[in-house]
């Protein structure tokens, strides 16, 4: 079982080794960068560790193979969002400025040069200016040459995580094989009663398909195609009987582009993981929490709290929760990823796409 408690800003587990920090300087640039904010009406940032993380990554990697870039070399550390998640940050909402120095005068000189340098370029004025970030990180490193790479990653927390728990967990599932005919290759959506609804690409001809649900007696299914961006038509389904594994088809169905040919259930002891989060909610939005992109609004046990079962089949997900800001609109904040089929289950940072 892995347990963590956290208070925001702490970030989950960094995946790699981070290098030391410079707190000195650090420090004197958290200070030069609030003193800029204040004469320009912005409220102080807060130091937040999983971005201070990802910062002395990018700062020192820079520095030892000498290159001086937002893209790094290394396809593993190649945007920032990558960066952030190997270091632990599930933040979303994040933009990096980036500063060179020739020579180094002190610790508070550095830094306020460095700060006046973001501040006479447009774009990283914008971000060190940008009220809606509301915390930051600093990575500092030295090359062989003295020259000072200072990088400044900036976030925007906007709800606050206060717990995450990530436990292993047996149930007894129906596992279902749902064999599909599909006229041509197409993004397919399938739900199942008691289980997250899955997204697969599929080929032209004939698929077979493993779902599993912990939803006893009568189990709906139904499956759906894409028709442009997350809408899906449904196009096939029916209903379950998990006592007898019989599958009766809904005669309703257009069945235009797909059809269910048949589907078979076995009751079994599923393996798997059971996810918990708990939010401080925002007081004017509710919370919604989407795996691997598909909006799961039975995971809410109240307004600050999802729990998820993720069956061990599903191996690496990803899970995002964001703002629900009405229409059909929500602000992913934070993104996780968690391979429930690992022999000790973690809960990481980010995409799922780790090197």
């Amino acid at each position: 079982m892995l347990s963590l408690a956290l208070a925001a800003p702490l970030p989950l587990p960094a995946q790699e080794p981070i290098p030391n920090a410079d707190p000195a300087l650090e420090a004197a640039l958290l200070t030069a960068t609030n003193a800029a904010r204040a004469r320009f009406g912005k409220p102080a940032l807060s130091f937040d560790e999983g971005l201070a993380r990802a910062a002395r990554e990018h700062a020192g990697e820079m520095a030892s193979l000498n290159y001086f870039s937002h893209g790094s070399p290394v396809s593993a550390h190649d945007t920032l969002p990558k960066r952030l998640a190997l270091a632990g940050s599930p933040l979303v909402d994040v933009a990096e400025n980036l500063v060179m120095l020739g020579e180094s005068s002190g610790d508070t000189h550095d830094a306020q040069t460095a700060v006046q340098d973001w501040l006479n370029s447009p774009h990283h004025r914008a971000n060190l200016l940008n009220g809606r970030y509301d915390r930051v990180g600093f990575g500092t490193a030295r090359n062989a040459q003295g020259q000072l790479f200072i990088v400044q990653d900036f976030g925007a927390q906007h709800m606050q995580l206060l717990a995450a728990t990530v436990t292993e967990a047996q149930r007894a599932v129906s596992e279902l094989s749902v064999t599909l005919r599909l006229d041509a290759a197409a993004s397919v959506l399938l739900d199942v009663s008691g289980s997250p609804e899955q997204t697969r690409s599929l080929p032209a001809g004939t698929t077979t398909v493993s779902l599993s649900s912990e939803a006893t007696g009568t189990l709906t299914l139904v499956v759906g195609v894409a028709t442009g961006g997350n809408h899906y038509l449904i196009d096939d389904g029916g209903s379950v009987d998990v006592a007898t594994g019989s599958y009766r088809p809904d005669p309703g169905q257009p069945r235009s582009h797909l059809q269910i040919t048949a589907v078979r259930v076995r009751r079994t002891d599923g393996s798997g993981v059971r996810l918990s989060l708990a939010y401080a909610a925002p007081a004017s939005a509710g919370l919604a929490l989407f795996l691997q992109g598909n909006y799961q609004p039975a995971a809410r046990v109240s307004p600050d709290h999802f729990q998820l079962f993720l069956p061990a089949s599903l191996g690496v997900a990803t899970v995002s929760v964001g703002i629900d800001q009405g229409g059909g609109n929500v602000d992913i904040v934070h993104r996780f990823h968690i391979d429930a089929a690992a022999t000790l289950p973690k809960l990481l940072a980010g995409p799922g796409s780790t090197p």
